[in-house]
């Protein structure tokens, strides 16, 4: 009877164990990918002392399994040129949201930035208008909403997803900068 039993338990743990290296093994061969979509400009919240620049994008887990943010960045950039960008973005600050998201699911962050932002946003909408009517094409420097997202899946192995959009002042939404630097899923 004894045998039987140790029998029966070392049964129950083979099949605990199998189960458990089936699931690693889905896990392994089907990641989470998050992605970024809906990126959208909002001018108009106050902080009670001034309004500020607000920045609403949709965190998207198109993968097959879970994932859990870690880390993420996101920045507003107006650089220079929007031809001569560096290698290496200019990344604002890491934060950790440890938000997840299981797979299908997707959900709404925010970025809030100064009313010195806000500012040269609306500067740039002008100059933007005023180039349209008066047929320039020279728009001033471009306006970007750059991040990147760390998450890692249910075995803890680590991925990063880049992001950079520009603004488009004649639609009013935002379009990705098609570069390995600045657009990558790890």
């Amino acid at each position: 009877m004894r045998e039987s039993l140790a029998i029966a338990e070392r049964n129950a743990k083979t099949a605990e164990d199998n189960i458990d290296l089936a699931r690693k093994e889905f896990i392994s061969t089907h990641r989470p990918r998050l992605i970024v979509r809906r990126v959208s400009v909002d001018t108009v919240r106050g902080t009670g002392i001034s309004d500020v620049l607000k920045v609403e994008f949709v965190v998207a887990n198109i993968g097959d399994t879970k994932a859990k943010i870690i880390e993420m960045s996101t920045r507003i950039w107006f650089p220079e040129s929007s031809l001569n960008l560096p290698a290496v973005p200019p990344y604002g600050e890491s934060t950790y949201p440890g938000r997840s998201f299981e797979s299908g699911a997707s959900g709404p962050m925010t970025h809030i930035d100064s009313a010195e932002m806000l500012a040269r946003f609306q500067s740039q909408i002008k100059l933007a208008a005023f180039t349209a009517v008066d047929g320039g094409s020279d728009s001033g420097p471009a306006f970007l909403f750059i991040g990147y997202i760390v998450y890692e899946d249910e075995l803890k192995r680590k991925c990063r997803t880049a992001f950079c959009r520009i603004y488009n002042f004649a639609t009013q939404r935002f379009d990705p900068i098609p570069h390995p630097d600045y657009e990558y899923q790890d």
